[in-house]
């Protein structure tokens, strides 16, 4: 079973001699950063040999992908060609193949990474307006 855990979840099994709202602080100034430096397309080698995180781009293969808000709007099933974006989408991923990772395949399948939803549209907001898809790495 994947679960989602708080800062306050998190709190609760650390060791060290700081107070919650201190950790609180520190966590979320670190993944405010972390999210910064994913938007410039900054690719992060985890500790522990882990895998590396960043966003990386994707060719969009057949009809395109789904246009939920055309269809939501009107009822027309329609498929977007991101002609904006050369034909790619883009997306936030943890890779944890390849020579940056040692860990055991069952952990590769029992762990999983998910941007939260303010991060992906914020994404989607500068692919559309600032059209940075080809600032991000191919990971094909």
């Amino acid at each position: 079973m994947i679960r989602n855990r708080s800062i306050k979840q998190s709190y609760t099994t650390y060791k060290g001699d700081v107070d919650y709202e201190t950790y609180k602080k520190v966590l979320t100034f670190y993944f405010k950063y972390l999210a910064q430096g994913l938007l410039n397309a900054n690719v992060y080698k985890l500790p522990n040999n882990t895998g590396i995180i960043g966003i990386f781009k994707r060719p969009t293969y057949g009809k395109g992908l789904f246009d939920y808000n055309l269809y939501k709007e009107s009822g027309i099933k329609s498929w977007k060609k991101n002609f904006h974006s050369y034909k790619y989408a883009a997306n936030f991923k943890w890779d944890p193949r390849g020579k940056f990772s040692s860990l055991p395949s069952f952990v590769k399948t029992t762990y999983k990474f998910s941007a939260v939803r303010d991060l992906k549209r914020l994404l989607a907001k500068k692919i559309n307006t600032e059209n940075i898809i080809e600032t991000f790495y191919d990971l094909n």
